[in-house]
């Protein structure tokens, strides 16, 4: 019977781990509900960086699975818009967010977000 748990928690530790490693090498991610993340604007936040820096982005969310992703452009607008790229983002696993009584401040896990001059992004659809 020992042995038995002690290959359960192997295992359990094991995909914990891969879990783990999955969500921080994740770069794009297919929706799990439709595939494609629909992306809808959702407002602006200030992200706030280790160093101490701060930058308004805009807060996007997938009308099907709920992941959220941070951008300093405004690709909703696209291609009608002054700001329809995308620019600076933030993926999940790159940021945490903190409860508040006043709301929530979201805190990025590194001081150089990827970079995009693009109006795309692979598994990503902007929509208005």
């Amino acid at each position: 019977m020992l042995l038995i748990c002690s290959l359960v928690g192997a295992s359990y530790a094991q995909e914990s781990r891969q879990t783990d490693l999955h969500t921080m090498l994740r770069v794009v991610g297919p929706c799990p509900v439709n595939g494609i993340h629909e992306m809808n604007g959702e407002g602006t936040v200030v992200m706030e960086f280790p160093n101490g820096n701060s930058l308004p982005m805009t807060a996007l969310k997938c009308i099907h699975c709920g992941e959220l992703m941070f951008c300093t452009g405004y690709p909703m607008s696209y291609p009608n818009g002054d700001f329809d790229y995308i620019g600076y983002y933030l993926l999940p696993g790159q940021y945490t967010a903190h409860d508040h009584f006043y709301g929530v401040t979201y805190i990025s896990n590194t001081n150089n977000p990827h970079f995009t001059s693009s109006t795309t992004l692979e598994g990503y659809e902007f929509i208005k």
